[in-house]
């Protein structure tokens, strides 16, 4: 074969020119994106993160601001909802958190933001943040449902005393549904209950109608929207009854001296700018002032407030005392997949380093042909195992959340096109590395700032 077929055969190098094209637009992308940042605030869409799932009294809430904002142009870019749901609304929260600190995600989040380091399934609270305002505030009621066995209150507390450990209690584990299971049992002395993780309001409903849990805690809005489809309501959990619910008394009334309320409060990530939290509550402010959100305000019973500055950090500090109180035991969970499959991913590679390092040491003959075929066989192989473990460990980074999207992209998209460039690698990797930075970054603009979907 001549050597002129082979240079006919060989693709063209990819012009200097077009090279440098590239590199240009993605500074100029990159120098946009600054410039749009450093701009009017906000400068693209805003996205909200609920920490349960669609269905839900916070969901619900949280999608009244949503259509009020949009509705009466409030904001010069749109409110997104992105509904981001459990563990005890932990992984919301941990999302939010970890984000820019830029004004531009989002959090609300009731009681669970100080019930949950009190249980201690998280290792931060309302100092991880920057409050920008508390909204509204709910009651919660106990109930059971319509066809259950208990009446009152005392016949539930009696039952869980006598029999501890037999009545399945549905909640939120960390969440303020839990702490009020917490704080029965801590008022009934030997009362113990069979606390059962669920999640949102609409999945303890659903548990309930299936008799798979025996009682729940609901905020007064899911209370009064499920209660037609077969709740009854033992008790309500604030100092008085409730004008939407006369004939449920309280938990006092009933001698257990319990009170909670539940407070939305609307937080952004710790470090964000003053100028921007003030824009975001002058927003929140004008839209709790709007006909609408008033009138669907009283439609869920929740009580209008706008908390900002010392009085919110006065209530806040009152939560935190009160929850912390009521002391946690330990509940069984189950172990986290996610590490342990971070480590096996681990273990397997130092086994394949190892290996690596063992064969080479070990003098070799003079390979036959079938050898080099084998060989040729075992590369390809080794190739894609390569591959697949990159790829292996890139998701268990993103979904475990060590390490930014951008970053672990970026550097997902180098070591896949180094391991296939192999011995070509030096003269790829002035191709691999413009490409990797604008997949990592590119991707990530596309995704948040386009889409509005949210990234680790």
């Amino acid at each position: 074969m001549s050597n002129s077929y082979l240079n006919r055969a060989r693709p063209a190098p990819m012009p200097q020119s077009r090279y440098l094209v590239g590199l240009l637009l993605m500074c100029g992308v990159v120098g946009c994106n600054q410039q749009a940042e450093q701009g009017k605030f906000p400068s693209r869409p805003v996205k909200l993160v609920v920490p349960f799932g669609a269905g839900g009294g916070t969901d619900t809430y949280a999608r009244i601001f949503e259509r009020a904002i949009a509705d009466n142009d409030l904001m010069d870019q749109p409110l997104v909802v992105i509904n981001i749901g459990g563990a005890g609304a932990t992984i919301g929260s941990r999302r939010v958190k970890d984000a820019e600190p830029d004004g531009y995600t989002m959090l609300i989040l009731h009681e669970a933001i100080l019930t949950a380091p009190q249980y201690g399934i998280v290792n931060y609270g309302p100092e991880a943040f920057e409050p920008i305002a508390g909204t509204g505030e709910q009651g919660m009621v106990i109930a059971v449902s319509e066809d259950s066995p208990y009446e009152t209150l005392n016949d539930l507390m009696n039952a869980a005393r006598d029999s501890p450990n037999s009545l399945a209690f549905g909640v939120n584990l960390g969440a303020m549904t839990h702490f009020a299971g917490l704080g029965l049992e801590q008022e009934v002395e030997g009362a113990r209950f069979q606390f059962v993780q669920l999640g949102g309001g609409a999945s303890r409903f659903e548990s309930l109608d299936g008799k798979h849990t025996d009682v729940s805690g609901f905020s007064l809005e899911e209370f009064v929207r499920f209660q037609p489809a077969g709740l009854r309501g033992l008790a309500f959990i604030g100092d008085e009854r409730h004008a939407a619910l006369p004939d449920i008394p309280t938990a006092r009334e009933q001698g257990i001296p319990l009170s909670m309320v539940n407070t939305f409060y609307w937080w952004v990530p710790k470090g964000t700018p003053q100028d921007r939290i003030d824009v975001l509550a002058n927003m929140l402010e004008e839209a709790i002032n709007t006909d609408y959100v008033r009138e669907r305000m009283a439609e869920i019973h929740t009580e209008s407030i706008f908390l900002q500055g010392d009085e919110l950090h006065e209530r806040l500090a009152k939560g935190t005392q009160q929850y912390a109180t009521i002391m946690p035991r330990e509940i069984q969970t189950l172990p986290n997949f996610g590490m342990l499959a971070a480590l096996a991913t681990g273990l397997l590679f130092v086994g394949v380093i190892i290996d690596h390092v063992r064969r080479n040491r070990t003098p070799a003959e003079p390979p036959s042909t079938e050898d080099l075929e084998a060989a040729e066989f075992t590369d390809r192989n080794g190739l894609a195992a390569a591959c697949v473990l990159t790829v292996v460990v890139y998701v268990t980074l993103l979904s475990l959340q060590f390490v930014d999207f951008r970053m672990a992209t970026t550097l997902c998209v180098l070591l896949l096109g180094g391991t296939l460039s192999h011995d070509r690698l030096a003269k790829a990797l002035i191709y691999l590395i413009p490409l990797s930075l604008m997949m990592g970054f590119g991707l990530h603009a596309l995704f948040t700032q386009v889409f509005s979907i949210d990234l680790p």
